[in-house]
């Protein structure tokens, strides 16, 4: 069973079946294992297309992406980042809204 609002792709993704923890490292921490594990996943073209274009931005490894490498794909495309738009009105500068998204 998919969490829910989890993506279609998910029941098949073997980040399902892996500790989630694994995803998500700490600052500082390595993201190179869970690429391992999205290296090896049937589904790691349709999740990382998610996480690239997911309004939410998500965080975290995708399709062997992390969030850093995702937005440089993003801006590649010239997909505008609606998420730190919103932050940066709330934050008052892109700056502030990096630094309060990192938190």
């Amino acid at each position: 069973m998919r969490p829910a609002g989890s993506p279609d792709f998910y029941a098949k993704a073997l980040c399902a079946q892996t500790d989630p923890e694994l995803f998500f490292p700490e600052q500082g921490q390595s993201p190179k294992q869970a690429k391992q594990v999205c290296m090896c996943c049937d589904v790691r073209p349709e999740c990382a297309e998610h996480a690239i274009t997911a309004p939410a931005n998500p965080h975290g490894v995708w399709g062997a992406t992390t969030h850093h490498e995702r937005q440089q794909i993003r801006r590649l495309r010239g997909i505008t980042d609606e998420h730190h738009d919103w932050a940066a009105t709330y934050c008052g500068t892109e700056a502030g809204a990096k630094r309060h998204w990192r938190r």
